[in-house]
């Protein structure tokens, strides 16, 4: 399993960070109802290449199901991700 921390930015805003890469995170918008939609993912240029945003990803699914919530993206990395990833039908919300 992933380790992940989340911290509070703004109002309804979180990040979900991996605890050893605090300088890459999924940014989450809390749209109420118990639905986040990660709007967007950074990766600090230096991890790139390493497979730091699939962890992140994997890290934004434990988040999900430990938390009990369902997720949609608008992020692109995100949307590609999600919308071939077969076990998590039950808590990715497809936009239409």
């Amino acid at each position: 399993m992933s380790s992940y921390t989340i911290s509070k930015r703004n109002s309804g805003v979180i990040e979900l960070s991996i605890t050893t890469q605090s300088n890459a995170y999924i940014r989450l918008q809390d749209m109420g109802d118990n639905i986040y939609c990660a709007i967007t993912t950074f990766v600090d240029p230096s991890l790139r290449g390493k497979g730091i945003g699939r962890k992140l990803y994997k890290a934004l699914i434990e988040f999900v199901r430990d938390t009990k919530v369902k997720f949609s993206a608008t992020c692109p990395f995100i949307v590609k991700l999600a919308e071939s990833d077969k076990t998590i039908t039950d808590i990715y919300l497809k936009s239409n």
